[in-house]
Formats: C-alpha cells, sequence, structure tokens
C-alpha cells in the first residue's frame, strides 16, 4: 500500500481501542559530517517545544492525548545482502482511537513548527 507515494503498512487488529503508529525517516541522505549528531536530534525532537506551545506545554500535550511521541536512531540490515544496511530515525507512539487526530496534530507540529 502506498499513500502520496510513501510504502505504507496497515495492520488493522483488536486493540482495546488503542491506536499504534510507527514511522521510518530514512536518513541515508544526511551528510557523514552531520550524522553524530542524529540521536541528539532524535532524542529532543519532541522535548523542545512546538508551534504555540512552550516545552513544558508541548509536554503536557503530548502526555494528554498519548502514550509519548519517541524518536530514536536505527540501524537495520538487509535480508538479502549482509553487507548492506538501512540508517533512519524511527518514530512510535501510541494513543487512545479518540485522540488520534490530536496525536499526528503533536507530530505535525514538532516537525514542522519546531522550537529551536
Amino acid at each position: 500500500l502506498e499513500l502520496v507515494g510513501v510504502p505504507t503498512q496497515v495492520c488493522v487488529q483488536p486493540c482495546n481501542e488503542v491506536s499504534y503508529f510507527r514511522a521510518l525517516i530514512d536518513t541515508s541522505s544526511v551528510p557523514h559530517e552531520l550524522k553524530a549528531y542524529l540521536p541528539l536530534f532524535a532524542g529532543y525532537l519532541s522535548k523542545l517545544g512546538a508551534k504555540q506551545f512552550n516545552y513544558e506545554d508541548l509536554d503536557t500535550q503530548i502526555e494528554l492525548a498519548s502514550g509519548g511521541l519517541s524518536a530514536s536512531c536505527h540501524v537495520s540490515e538487509s535480508p538479502n545482502d549482509l553487507y548492506s544496511v538501512s540508517e533512519g530515525i524511527l518514530l512510535s507512539s501510541h494513543c487512545l482511537d479518540r485522540n488520534i487526530e490530536k496525536m499526528f496534530d503533536l507530530w505535525s507540529a514538532v516537525f514542522q513548527e519546531l522550537h529551536l
């Protein structure tokens, strides 16, 4: 399945009205001299404040709407080539089904209007 040209996997399962989100952002095109900063970027991504929220208010909004927004560096080997790996930043979160729009609004704010 592709959504707007992005490979997507959807697994509908009965989960007590909890929705889980995971996404992998490819970082292979990040310049080599900046790759050392990716763990720092991932670690602070949802902790700096975004949109109209300062860092404390953003944290409160995240806790109210979800089980947290998480980002971490991710490396995985290719099942077809032992000498090939893919790298990225793994995003994950979960929330009650009734809060899914709010959770994605928070992800959008973090990526589009981050406070630096």
